[in-house]
């Protein structure tokens, strides 16, 4: 094996396969961006206003952080959203 570079490759590779971390999978969750649900119920109960809801989604849209005004859902969906995109 060791005549062969690629046969050395796929040595080191397979050898790697095996020590490298597991992923852990997101934890289930029940209902979507509920931390954002709550921001924008609190919000609209309050009126709205007085930087209730200041840098949090308008709506339930999972649309709505590409329009760009620079609204976010909450820190921890996000979080969960990116653990859940990765595993």
């Amino acid at each position: 094996m060791h005549a062969s570079p690629l046969l050395s490759e796929l040595v080191v590779i397979r050898s790697g396969s095996r020590t490298r971390r597991r992923c852990r999978h997101p934890e289930a969750t029940t209902g979507y961006w509920k931390f954002t649900k709550h921001g924008v119920m609190r919000a609209l109960r309050m009126g709205g206003g007085g930087g209730v809801c200041d840098g949090l989604v308008k709506e339930m849209d999972p649309e709505a952080v590409n329009r760009g005004d620079g609204r976010m859902p909450a820190a921890d969906d996000t979080n969960y959203e990116k653990g859940l995109a990765q595993a």
